[in-house]
């Protein structure tokens, strides 16, 4: 049985590699569609540099008897900007503003657009001060605070060069072999304009048509595809039960959705690049893992569908109809607005949780307050955990539909 299953399998992953339709969506469309995202960004903003660019710097460092690490800090970014090889040579800091609380720091970007600002706080140098070897590896210590109408790729290099600073001398400290240095906290605020929203709407939604359109070619030729040309008659005619037949169907279809996800994080590591902006490894395994359970349940409905089509013809245009216009409600109202942050009926439609994971995982400090659970982390969770539960219904349903006797005269 295990080899009939091995068989079986290898000879459903040798059809779909010569499905010139499959490759493309399987492969090359996720690469394609990941580099078009960032060019797109990239062009948008590429006629932008950091010269000229202004950004505000809050110090509150009350320092010790010796130093202020918070003045020295300044002195490091005000130095870059003179620096012809630096990533925000030519930006012109402004270290005028004055408040008396991070409270109305955040009323300075949020009410009066006056950001990016980078804000240190009146404990910087004592934080430094009280590093220890028991310390974790990174302290949260200085805050930027920007909004979705700044310079996206301006406000990523000042992130990178103020990361770059608090890793160097004298802001990381050496103690038993462990090094402690400051760690940067990024706020993205709201704001007025809704560009940003358009945008990660946009790649959340196009990431997500890709995922549900890529199991669209094999599915119609697996299982409608067999029963036109008369060939599932032979195959279930085989010493094997239906769900092992279906089993192993399924089992190619995963396989070639790993490469999907491969596809997935070459297009990622692109898209990076070309927004200048580091996706963590977390973030690239959650965004994998999303696309590839999505793939998965648009292949369980997809396998339901062509229960009842007669042929790959008709199985195509049904999933496309079924598939595509709950993926393109919910990806217009994710374009034009964001993820709803209550429970409403538009979370019954799978795709809503997947463009929800994109967008939360990908941009969470625009997101920071639109949460259902009041953590990011935990909705990530929610959305996933529906996902995987729809996947195991619609498989469940699948496999069902596929034992009925009437599967040969669909």
């Amino acid at each position: 049985m295990r080899r009939q299953l091995t068989t079986l399998i290898v000879q459903e992953l040798k059809q779909a590699m010569r499905n010139k339709s499959l490759v493309f969506m399987f492969i090359v469309f996720p690469l394609f569609m990941w580099g078009l995202q960032g060019g797109v960004q990239f062009l948008a903003v590429s006629n932008t540099s950091s010269e000229g660019e202004t950004f505000y710097v809050i110090n509150r460092d009350l320092g010790n008897s010796t130093v202020n690490l918070g003045e020295l800090l300044v002195k490091e970014l005000d130095a870059m900007t003179r620096i012809n090889a630096s990533i925000i040579y030519g930006s012109v800091i402004n270290t005028t503003l004055q408040v008396d609380s991070f409270s109305q720091a955040v009323s300075l970007v949020k009410e009066k657009g006056i950001s990016p600002l980078l804000y240190i706080p009146e404990n910087f140098t004592t934080v430094y001060d009280n590093f220890t070897d028991t310390e974790s590896s990174v302290v949260p210590a200085v805050t930027l605070l920007s909004r979705p109408d700044d310079n996206a790729l301006f406000v990523n290099d000042l992130s990178t060069a103020l990361q770059i600073v608090l890793s160097s001398s004298p802001f990381t400290k050496v103690t038993y072999h462990k090094v402690t240095s400051f760690k940067l906290e990024r706020i993205v605020f709201e704001g007025e304009g809704e560009e940003s929203f358009f945008l990660l709407g946009l790649i959340a939604f196009i990431a997500t048509l890709i995922a549900v359109q890529a199991p669209a070619s094999y599915i119609s030729a697996a299982f409608s595809g067999e029963r036109e040309k008369h060939t599932l008659e032979a195959l279930l005619a085989l010493p094997m039960r239906r769900i092992d037949i279906l089993l192993g169907k399924v089992i190619a279809a995963f396989i070639l959705t790993l490469v999907f996800a491969v596809s997935n994080i070459f297009g990622m590591v692109v898209f990076s690049k070309l927004v200048r902006a580091d996706l963590s490894p977390y973030q690239m395994f959650v965004v994998t893992l999303v696309l590839v359970i999505t793939s998965f349940v648009a292949t369980g409905l997809g396998i339901s569908i062509t229960s009842f089509a007669k042929d790959s013809k008709t199985a195509n245009t049904v999933y496309q109809f079924v598939m595509l216009i709950p993926t393109i409600f919910v990806g217009f109202s994710a374009i034009f607005g964001t993820v709803p942050d209550k429970l409403t009926w538009v979370y019954l439609i799978p795709w809503m949780h997947t463009i929800a994971v994109l967008q939360k995982i990908l941009f969470p400090q625009i997101l920071s307050n639109s949460t259902l659970t009041g953590n990011i982390i935990l909705d990530i969770v929610f959305h996933l955990v529906y996902l995987f539960l729809f996947v195991m219904v619609s498989f469940i349903v699948a496999a069902r539909l596929f034992a009925r006797e009437s599967i040969l005269k669909s």
